[in-house]
C-alpha cells in the first residue's frame, strides 16, 4: 500500500524526463495561404432515381464511368474564373471587396425619395 507521498513521488518520476529533450523547433509556416480553392460547376446526366436522392439530401454519389461536363471553373473564395486569375494569389484572403460590390466609401449613395406631404382633410 503506497501513501499520499510516495504516490506523489511516483507521479513526478514518470515526467521527469518529459522536457529534457529539446523540440525540434517551430512548425514549419503554411506553404501557400493565398492559393486558390478551385470548384468545377458540374453537369452530370443521371437517372430518375438518382435525381429525386439528389433533390431530397443534395448529394449523390455517381458511378465510376460517369462522364462530367464542366461548365465553369472558378474560385470557391473569390467567385472569379480560373483563366481570369489563373497563376495570382485569391484576392478573397487579402481582400474581398469585390464580392460585396466595390469599395463602400467610393459607391453612390442610394436614392431616397422625396416625402410627400399628407393632403389635410
Amino acid at each position: 500500500m503506497t501513501t499520499a507521498v510516495v504516490r506523489d513521488q511516483l507521479a513526478i518520476e514518470l515526467f521527469a524526463h518529459l522536457f529534457d529533450e529539446e523540440l525540434e523547433g517551430p512548425p514549419p509556416p503554411p506553404t501557400d495561404t493565398r492559393a486558390h480553392v478551385w470548384i468545377v460547376a458540374a453537369e452530370i446526366k443521371v437517372e430518375d432515381r438518382v435525381a429525386k436522392q439528389a433533390d431530397f439530401r443534395g448529394s449523390f454519389t455517381a458511378g465510376a464511368d460517369t462522364r462530367v461536363d464542366a461548365l465553369e471553373v472558378y474560385c470557391r473564395a473569390c467567385r472569379r474564373s480560373y483563366e481570369d486569375v489563373v497563376g495570382g494569389d485569391c484576392e478573397a484572403l487579402i481582400d474581398n471587396r469585390h464580392l460585396i460590390g466595390g469599395d463602400q466609401t467610393v459607391r453612390a449613395k442610394r436614392k431616397v425619395p422625396a416625402r410627400r406631404a399628407c393632403p389635410s382633410a
